[in-house]
């Protein structure tokens, strides 16, 4: 990728300089911008989607937490699952670590997350 890149590009460097919340951060190739916890509303499995939110828990129990640059997303799948992780609090464990509901069918994949910001969408170039 950095041989295509400096091809396309020679003065490209492969880190951008971004700034999220009034914090400046430097991000490099390869670095994970986008983040989501989906399942199917047909196939949905509820036992795949607790053990995510059992995953979020125990993140948080270690202090860690997604990037600020990422962006992330939660869609369970179906109601049903919703109310699972409601009623065993990985919602909010969900949540804690960045990962909050934003539908509870999978959305398409264009719709997951919100749009990055113009900063990072300029820093990683045209889409190949």
């Amino acid at each position: 990728m950095s041989e295509e890149r400096a091809r396309k590009n020679p003065t490209a460097t492969g880190t951008a300089q971004v700034s999220v919340d009034g914090r400046s951060f430097e991000i490099s190739d390869g670095a994970v911008l986008i983040a989501a916890i989906t399942s199917c509303t047909n196939t949905s499995n509820p036992y795949v989607m607790i053990a995510a939110g059992l995953l979020a828990r125990n993140a948080r129990r270690r202090g860690l937490n997604s990037r600020p640059w990422v962006k992330t997303s939660l869609a369970p799948g179906s109601r049903v699952v919703s109310d699972y992780l409601s009623r065993a609090g990985l919602l909010e464990e969900l949540g804690g670590i960045g990962f909050d509901l934003v539908a509870t069918a999978a959305p398409p994949a264009s719709a997951i997350p919100a749009p990055l910001s113009r900063k990072l969408r300029r820093a990683s170039g045209p889409a190949m």
